[in-house]
C-alpha cells in the first residue's frame, strides 16, 4: 500500500528571536502552483515550524506522479508581523520591489537572491527612447504575450500595459527601437485587486539541477539576519543638575563575567551641553569602546540588553567627593520604531 513521502521541507531561522526562528509566518502557493499540486497528486502543508511538499507513493515508495522538468512551483512568504522590516536585515525595498528567491541557478538546497518589481496585471512602464518604439512582453518561457507600437516625440514614455487574464508570474518587458539595443525590464505580475502583497516570492523550478530529488529529502531555509543600528538615547533633565555630569555605561566594560548576546558598547554625548538645567536634552549615541569617533551598530534582539545604565555623577573633574546615582536596566529600542531612539526623563 502506498504512502506519503516528503520531498521538500522549507523552514526559517532568524537572528532576532531567542528561539532562533520566526514563529508567525505563512508560505502560500500561487494559483498556478495549486493547480500543479493537484495535477501531480502533491501536497503542501505546515508541520510544526516548517512547510512540507509531499507526494503520494506506490508500494515501492516511488512517486505515483512526477512533475516534469520545467515545472515551476511558486510560493508567497508572509511574515504576519508588522514590525518584521524593523528588525530584519533585508535588501532595499524601494517602491514596489520585492525580494525574489529562486533555486533555479543553485540546484537542490540552494537559493539565489535578487529583487524584482511587483506589479498588478495592469501597470505603467516608464522609459526613455526615440520617437517610435515597439514594446514586447514575454513570459518566463520566452513566449510573446503582448506587443504594441508606441510613438512619442518627446522621447519620454510612460505606457500602460495590460496583462489581464494571464497567469501570475515573471514577465519581461522589452522596449525595441530601430538601431538601438533592446531595453529589458523584468516584473513579477500578480492579479489586480489581490488583498495581500507577498513579502517574499519563492520559486522552485524542477530542472536538471532539480527543485527537489524524488530519491531524497531536500531542505531549504530562509536565513534571516537581525538588523543592526546605532542606538540613540535622548535624556531630558526634569530638574537642574548643577556640578553634575550624566553618562551611559555598559556593565560589561568592567565585568567580564557577564554573558550577553550584545557586544560591549560605549555612548558618546553629542550636544556638548555643560549647563545641566531643567529642560536640557542630552543625546547619546552608541560608539566603539576603544574609539568614540567610530559608530557602533547594535543588533535588534528579542532578548533585551540589561547591561546599560545611566550614571549621574555629582562632582566634576578631579573632585574626590563624587556621588554616583545609577539608573539600571534602561529601556532598549522598540521594534515598533524604525529609528532606534529611546527617550528617558531624569
Amino acid at each position: 500500500m502506498g504512502a506519503i513521502k516528503t520531498l521538500v521541507s522549507i523552514g526559517n531561522q532568524h537572528g532576532y528571536f531567542s528561539g532562533g526562528f520566526l514563529r508567525n509566518w505563512e508560505l502560500l502557493p500561487s494559483a498556478d502552483t495549486l493547480a500543479l499540486l493537484s495535477r501531480y497528486r502533491m501536497g503542501f502543508h505546515r508541520y510544526l515550524d516548517d512547510y512540507l511538499l509531499t507526494c503520494k507513493t506506490d508500494d515501492n515508495n516511488d512517486p505515483l506522479f512526477e512533475a516534469p522538468d520545467g515545472a515551476r512551483f511558486t510560493f508567497y512568504f508572509y511574515p504576519n508581523d508588522i514590525h518584521f522590516v524593523n528588525y530584519t536585515d533585508l535588501p532595499d525595498r524601494e517602491g514596489s520591489t520585492d525580494v525574489y528567491i529562486t533555486n533555479n541557478s543553485g540546484g537542490p538546497g540552494a537559493f539565489s537572491l535578487s529583487s524584482i518589481p511587483l506589479r498588478s496585471s495592469i501597470f505603467n512602464h516608464a522609459f526613455d527612447a526615440g520617437a517610435a518604439v515597439r514594446i514586447v512582453v514575454r513570459n518566463v518561457k520566452g513566449n510573446e504575450v503582448f506587443a504594441q507600437d508606441f510613438a512619442n516625440d518627446s522621447g519620454s514614455y510612460e505606457e500602460g500595459i495590460d496583462l489581464s487574464g494571464l497567469p501570475e508570474g515573471r514577465y519581461t518587458v522589452v522596449v525595441q527601437e530601430e538601431g538601438q539595443a533592446d531595453q529589458a525590464t523584468e516584473y513579477y505580475i500578480m492579479p489586480t485587486g489581490r488583498k495581500r502583497r507577498p513579502f517574499i516570492i519563492l520559486e522552485m523550478v524542477n530542472t536538471a539541477a532539480g527543485a527537489f530529488d524524488y530519491s531524497s529529502l531536500q531542505q531549504y531555509l530562509f536565513d534571516f539576519q537581525t538588523k543592526e543600528n546605532q542606538w540613540i538615547y535622548r535624556i531630558m533633565l526634569t530638574k537642574d543638575y548643577p556640578d553634575h555630569e550624566v553618562l551611559i555605561e555598559d556593565l560589561k566594560e568592567t565585568d567580564n563575567d557577564i554573558e550577553s548576546p550584545y557586544p560591549t558598547v560605549a555612548f558618546r554625548e553629542t550636544t556638548g551641553a555643560t549647563d545641566l538645567v531643567s529642560g536640557t536634552i542630552l543625546t547619546f549615541v552608541s560608539v566603539q569602546t576603544n574609539n568614540d569617533n567610530n559608530d557602533m551598530l547594535l543588533p535588534f534582539l528579542e532578548e533585551p540588553n540589561k547591561d546599560l545604565q545611566v550614571v549621574i555623577v555629582k562632582g566634576k573633574g578631579n573632585n574626590q567627593n563624587k556621588d554616583y546615582t545609577y539608573i539600571k536596566n534602561i529601556p532598549n529600542p522598540s521594534v515598533g520604531n524604525v529609528k532606534p531612539e529611546i527617550f528617558i526623563n531624569i
